[in-house]
């Protein structure tokens, strides 16, 4: 899913591959920028989250990153200078 010039993505941890994303919806204003999807996964099963950052970026960039899952807020990450990323939550 690409926003803004943010790409992400959830990865299978037993694939190994990008999963599929279904219903992507996208809100985008002058406050705040929200995209959403549906994604299949496997109970139990891990998923790492691979991000990236169009160029350019100002100097001084910062990116807030907040996932959620059902309605549930889950995690809050900050992404200095807009750098590549691979996390697991």
């Amino acid at each position: 899913m690409k926003v803004r010039g943010v790409n992400i993505h959830a990865v299978s941890q037993i694939e190994a591959c990008r999963l599929p994303e279904y219903g992507v919806a996208q809100n985008l204003d002058a406050a705040q920028s929200i995209a959403a999807c549906y994604i299949g996964i496997i109970p139990g099963a891990q998923l790492w989250y691979e991000y990236s950052m169009d160029e350019p970026h100002p100097s001084n960039a910062m990116y807030l990153l907040k996932l959620f899952m059902n309605g549930e807020h889950v995690v809050t990450w900050v992404n200095p200078l807009g750098s590549l990323g691979f996390d697991t939550f």
